[in-house]
């Protein structure tokens, strides 16, 4: 779905409501927020970057759009992530990394050659902007997205009637249970989930 589909999927479910403070900003400010939400406790977006270390570099930045960390490897082999207080500045072929914030992992031992750095991780989603922009969530998950912006509207609305309180119980149900049926599928096929080679 566009972002403009989005907004107007959106509008039909909150019609009722008709507050006059809903503007298509603050709509797409709440999509933006559920594809996050939903990125975060589905971890449906697998992606994947790979660069060539050099010699006696340890230092190396993680991607930007990374919203956690699953696996790095060098070469074939994968690294194990230790306490920055245990890397050691020698060179060799790396073994290990440590997390320097969200930012740069820095290796251990040092590459003392050329070689194959691989990070596989999941990736938070691009924010929705134009009218045109697509989520890159899969298909099936953009429901949810604008059950969470619909949820969103529903609280930001005051004074709601018993009946209205109802209505955003239920979409909280849907949405909830449209995340654990994600989060059990993408956590059973995860390794061939991969979206990006960068």
């Amino acid at each position: 779905m566009t972002l403009k589909e989005m907004i107007s999927d959106v509008r039909a479910r909150v019609r009722e409501l008709a507050p006059r403070e809903l503007t298509d900003d603050l709509i797409r400010h709440w999509l933006n927020e559920g594809q996050l939400d939903f990125a975060r406790k589905t971890l449906c977006l697998a992606s994947r970057a790979q660069r060539v270390t050099t010699a006696g570099n340890a230092m190396y930045a993680l991607p930007s759009d990374l919203l956690r960390l699953r696996e790095v490897k060098y070469g074939a082999e994968k690294l194990f992530e230790i306490p920055l207080a245990d890397a050691v500045d020698t060179e060799g072929v790396p073994t290990g990394y440590a997390k320097l914030g969200q930012t740069s992992i820095l290796l251990s031992p040092v590459p003392s050659a050329e070689g194959q750095l691989e990070i596989i991780y999941y990736q938070t989603p691009d924010k929705l902007v134009n009218p045109g922009d697509e989520s890159i969530l899969p298909t099936t998950c953009h429901e949810a997205v604008v059950l969470y912006a619909t949820i969103r509207a529903y609280e930001a609305t005051p004074n709601l009637t018993e009946g209205q309180i109802a209505v955003s119980d239920r979409l909280t149900a849907q949405y909830n249970a449209k995340v654990q049926q994600q989060a059990g599928q993408f956590g059973q096929r995860k390794a061939r989930a991969w979206q990006v080679v960068r």
